[in-house]
């Protein structure tokens, strides 16, 4: 009896000393992390590795490295799918970095046992240059002075230029715009060294009734060559046109060492601004807008139509028809009949009368007897 309370008070005493030992031996819960992720401020591929790194941070184990399996996204808000998995024997609130395809994104965050963060990434990534034996390929650069900025942007051997190129002046009356793919060559044809721009204080004299509008510009150096044209706008105060000049006519031009050629030109006027804009600029000299006076239109004068005279209808003249003369007949030469004796006429008849009418009653009385 006596040896079996010895043996229980030792054992308690054993589990007693054992209890803190196995309680340190119990591994912290990991932190777990999720987000967006971005390479060169675009969404990374899928197929991108992102890990965490610092001290006591286990690594090369699941969950830490992740590979990414959505562009633009590393792990999930889903418990139940993947994520980072940040591990390890980690003090509470160690700092821990990210790193993304084994570049670091200098972006860091605090560990704390058993939690879940999202955490976006961004990370900027320069290519490496291509494997081969030999010295690397030749570098090419173009160096500009735009406006009185100087800056270097890559160009190719064949004189294609990687990176757009856009500037715009310190009046902010204009901007030019050379688009990545550009091919930019020198005179000889060699890809464009520099690039100069600048207000050019005395430029050649406007066409006749012409102005140049707002300040002129020189492109240099002269001869450099670009295919597709660049673009240039200028922007202007309609208020600043001279008289007479109308905004719908401005262009853009050049001058070719003996006169101003006048570009394809699209003018946009809103407000109180003009913009002018070419798009198929080829070649560097000096360029200017060029704004021609409108003559006034003149009245048309239409000269008063004149009365047609319409001479008087001359009268024909008919001459007097000639009148037939004929000659007068001849009269019948009639011998004169003697007179009548009317008062013998006279008693004649009335004696023949008489006579009848005696002769008419005898006969009526013999008839009568």
């Amino acid at each position: 009896m006596r040896k079996a309370t010895v043996f229980i008070a030792v054992a308690f005493v054993l589990a007693l000393g054992a209890a803190p030992v196995y309680a340190d031996d119990i591994p912290p819960l990991p932190h777990a992390f999720y987000g967006e992720l971005l390479i060169n401020n675009s969404p990374a591929p899928a197929g991108t590795t992102v890990e965490a790194r610092g001290e006591d941070v286990r690594t090369e184990i699941e969950g830490n490295p992740i590979t990414t399996t959505e562009s633009g996204k590393y792990g999930s808000s889903n418990p139940l799918e993947q994520r980072l998995i940040v591990q390890g024997d980690i003090l509470e609130g160690a700092i821990i970095t990210f790193y993304v395809n084994d570049v670091s994104t200098e972006q860091t965050a605090e560990w704390h046992s058993g939690e879940t963060s999202p955490k976006d990434l961004s990370v900027t990534i320069t290519a490496p240059p291509a494997p081969g034996p030999g010295p690397a390929p030749p570098h090419y650069y173009i160096d500009t002075n735009l406006f009185g900025v100087e800056m270097s942007f890559d160009i190719s051997d064949e004189g294609e230029i990687l990176e757009t190129i856009e500037a715009i002046s310190e009046a902010g009356d204009l901007t030019i715009v050379i688009e990545e793919g550009t091919i930019a060559l020198d005179e000889d044809g060699d890809p464009l060294e520099s690039l100069e721009i600048d207000v050019d204080p005395s430029p050649p004299d406007p066409p006749e009734d012409a102005y140049i509008i707002g300040l002129a510009y020189n492109f240099g150096p002269e001869g450099a060559t670009f295919d597709p044209g660049i673009t240039m706008t200028f922007t202007l105060d309609l208020d600043d046109l001279p008289d007479g000049v109308d905004p719908a006519d401005l262009v853009l031009a050049y001058w070719d060492g003996d006169e101003w050629v006048e570009l394809d030109s699209e003018v946009i006027i809103k407000n109180s601004t003009i913009t002018v804009i070419a798009d198929d600029v080829e070649h560097f000299t000096t360029f200017a807008i060029i704004g021609a006076v409108t003559p006034p239109e003149e009245e048309e004068v239409v000269p008063p139509e004149e009365e047609e005279v319409v001479p008087p209808e001359e009268e024909e003249v008919v001459p007097p028809e000639e009148e037939e003369v004929v000659p007068p007949e001849e009269e019948e030469i009639v011998p004169a009949k003697p007179p009548v004796n009317w008062p013998l006429l006279g008693g004649i008849i009335g004696g023949v009368i008489v006579v009848g009418l005696l002769i008419f009653f005898l006969v009526w009385r013999r008839r009568a007897a």
